[in-house]
């Protein structure tokens, strides 16, 4: 690379986590974590992502939050270099966890595109 950049984001799911406990589905918010993360960072940049899950006590949901998780990574084109769980029941009421994630890369400045140059195209004008 001729001029590398880090490239970085932090993300989480935000309310979905409201709905996954109101409907005990909780095998999209790891892939909603994935797609939020890699949304947000620039093209071309091959991401690693890192997630969290902070939870009263591991649990077999939590098995099933990273298994959607790890089903999104290669259709979005991120690799995972590790991972972490925090179980504290202190922090979290049963059956409560939080989820986040970050995503980080090298881009060369170069191919970045630039969000001030995208316009709208014809089709949506």
């Amino acid at each position: 690379m001729r001029e590398p950049v880090l490239v970085a984001s932090i993300d989480g799911v935000g309310t979905k986590l409201k709905v996954a406990l109101a409907l005990n589905k909780h095998d999209t918010v790891g892939a909603d974590l994935v797609n939020h993360c890699a949304t947000t960072s620039p093209s071309r940049c091959s991401p690693l992502f890192l997630d969290y899950i902070g939870c009263g006590k591991l649990e077999p949901r939590v098995s099933t939050i990273i298994t959607g998780l790890f089903a999104r990574l290669p259709i979005s084109g991120v690799c995972s270099s590790r991972r972490r769980d925090g179980a504290d029941a202190r922090m979290y009421r049963n059956g409560e966890y939080d989820l986040a994630g970050c995503i980080i890369g090298v881009v060369d400045r170069g191919i970045i595109i630039d969000r001030q140059e995208i316009r709208a195209s014809m089709a949506e004008t």
